[in-house]
């Protein structure tokens, strides 16, 4: 009798450090704070089209909000660093962070993923996400990886800084 409750207590353990390792992430960038070069103001995003590069991307890109709802579209393309020095892409994650006053992350979303694809392409994305009244600014980021002509992957980011 006893080494039944000792087993079952084991797979009671098991399974509950099983589910925990299997929790998602969704909340690894919430409360990081944007690089200020990386922000624009919500009520300035609305005002007309706007555009962002960094080394890595452009995008062109229009915000839209229709009551508690933001509407991001645009277009995506890789600049010309890594059409230079890199063969194609590995995998590559668009990211748009919703900010609140104090340049915090209140929310993410990823705007287009891309995997294998040629440094070339011009990605569209369209994405309409909730906002809450707190979201004042918003942010892009990326994070991914790129090929070269031997194989190598160079993995790349921008993305909002954590204090640990």
């Amino acid at each position: 009798m006893r080494v039944k409750q000792l087993f079952m207590i084991g797979v009671v353990l098991f399974c509950a450090l099983l589910l925990a390792g299997c929790q998602t992430t969704t909340g690894h960038y919430l409360g990081a704070k944007a690089e200020h070069s990386t922000v624009l103001q919500l009520q300035d995003a609305l005002r007309a089209e706007q555009h962002w590069q960094d080394l890595y991307v452009s995008v062109d890109y229009r915000v839209q909000q229709q009551g508690n709802q933001l509407v991001t579209q645009g277009v995506f393309t890789f600049a010309d660093y890594p059409q230079l020095n890199q063969a194609r892409v590995y995998d590559f994650k668009l990211k748009l962070f919703l900010l609140n006053k104090e340049q915090l992350v209140v929310d993410y979303f990823d705007l287009y993923r891309t995997l294998g694809q040629s440094l070339r392409e011009q990605m569209v994305f369209k994405k309409t996400v909730q906002i809450s009244s707190e979201v004042t600014a918003l942010s892009f980021g990326y994070e991914g990886a790129f090929l070269d002509e031997t194989g190598a992957r160079d993995s790349v980011w921008k993305l909002p800084k954590r204090n640990f």
